[in-house]
């Protein structure tokens, strides 16, 4: 009798695959385990892209929380505005300019 032990991910959207990323590895060392390396391997790749985009929200969330604060009135745009560039410094974007109009 089937019981979803790998809670049954083939349902699964990719929002909902990276909130049970746990499942994914799982999934991948079993097809591993059945041979299926190529398969396993192809299945990883989900996790090495959900590292990719944790790296990625880490790099811009005070940004983020800059636009959201100002948004709702909590900020001035002087903060967004350097939240912006420390971003984009620590990013090392090529062509450095403003991106908040004065």
């Amino acid at each position: 009798m089937s019981g979803g032990c790998y809670d049954y991910m083939y349902l699964y959207d990719a929002a909902e695959l990276l909130a049970r990323i746990h499942s994914v590895e799982r999934m991948a060392q079993a097809l591993r385990d059945l041979g299926c390396g190529s398969l396993a391997d192809e299945t990883a790749e989900i996790i090495s892209h959900a590292e990719a985009i944790n790296k990625i929200a880490e790099r811009l969330k005070e940004v983020w929380r800059s636009v959201e604060w100002y948004e709702d009135g909590d900020y001035g745009i002087d903060k967004v505005k350097a939240a912006a560039e420390a971003a984009m410094q620590s990013m090392r974007l090529p062509n450095l300019r403003r991106c908040i109009a004065d």
